[in-house]
C-alpha cells in the first residue's frame, strides 16, 4: 500500500520534482515492474512513462536525454517491460 500510495504522488507531482532526481526514480520504478502486485506494476509502468516523456523545469528540453539515462537503465527497463508483456 505503502508503495502504491508513493508512485500515484510522483505520477501526480512529478514536475515538482528537481530534475535531477528524475533518472534515480526511473531507476527504483523499473524494479517494482517486478512486483507480485498488480497495482505496483501499473503505477510504476504509468510512472515510468510519465517521467520518460518529462520535460525539464526550464522547459529546454526533455529530462531523460542519452547521457543520462544509460545503457544499463535503458536494458533494466527494456527487460522488465518485455517480462510483464510475457506474464
Amino acid at each position: 500500500m505503502l508503495k502504491a500510495t508513493s508512485m500515484k504522488f510522483i505520477y501526480f507531482f512529478r514536475n515538482q520534482i528537481p530534475d535531477a532526481h528524475i533518472p534515480q526514480l526511473v531507476g527504483m520504478l523499473a524494479e517494482l515492474l517486478k512486483s507480485t502486485n498488480e497495482v505496483n506494476k501499473s503505477y510504476a509502468s504509468a510512472c515510468i512513462e510519465k517521467l520518460l516523456i518529462r520535460k525539464r523545469l526550464d522547459n529546454q528540453g526533455s529530462v531523460m536525454t542519452e547521457q543520462n539515462l544509460g545503457q544499463e537503465l535503458l536494458s533494466k527497463l527494456l527487460q522488465n517491460f518485455c517480462e510483464l508483456l510475457a506474464e
